[in-house]
């Protein structure tokens, strides 16, 4: 199977995984090396076609010293990985072209990991009407609260770092803002 690997990029600045905090005490070594972590997940899908990672893609503000931006994007993933229960693999690029481009990929498994391998899908990865049953929220909602989430986490670093720049997670429209949107 593919292995998400970064290894080969240049412009790699971090890279790790993180696992539910409620597996803290357990022996949870397999899921922290990369290419066992991503064997393992494809080994747990029975279908062919099965989707096996969801990726976010986060901007990263330039302003920012590295060391941040690492705290930024752990912090976040650390609350996303506890609320869902599945393990991530993140990855810090620098930028390429643009030099405020600094931005983490965040590949989620799509389900939930235990002490020793996987179990069901995470709440992310069913439908709607399931989502009902279970009581939770239509997916929509739930990007809408992860968008808010990485606002506020962000600010918050933005403010300890005694940047007076803000983010925010709406639209430019919902914003007010009547111009074409920009990296």
């Amino acid at each position: 199977g593919k292995v998400f690997d970064h290894s080969d990029r240049q412009d790699v600045m971090h890279k790790e995984i993180v696992v539910p905090a409620k597996w803290s005490d357990a022996d949870t070594s397999w899921a922290e090396d990369r290419a066992n972590l991503w064997n393992t997940v494809e080994a747990a899908e029975t279908r062919r076609n099965a989707r096996v990672a969801r990726e976010f893609l986060v901007a990263l503000p330039a302003e920012l010293t590295p060391i941040q931006r690492v705290e930024l994007t752990r912090g976040f993933t650390q609350e996303l990985v506890d609320r869902h229960g599945f393990a991530v693999d993140i990855a810090i690029h620098a930028p390429r072209t643009d030099p405020r481009n600094f931005h983490a990929h965040i590949l989620a498994t799509t389900r939930e990991i235990n002490s020793s391998g996987f179990g069901a899908k995470t709440g992310l990865e069913i439908g709607d009407s399931e989502r009902r049953s279970r009581g939770l929220d239509p997916f929509f909602k739930e990007v809408v609260y992860m968008r808010e989430r990485w606002a506020v986490l962000t600010n918050s670093a933005l403010e300890r770092a005694q940047v007076t720049a803000r983010v925010d997670h709406r639209s430019l429209e919902a914003q007010g803002i009547a111009r074409e949107p920009q990296p």
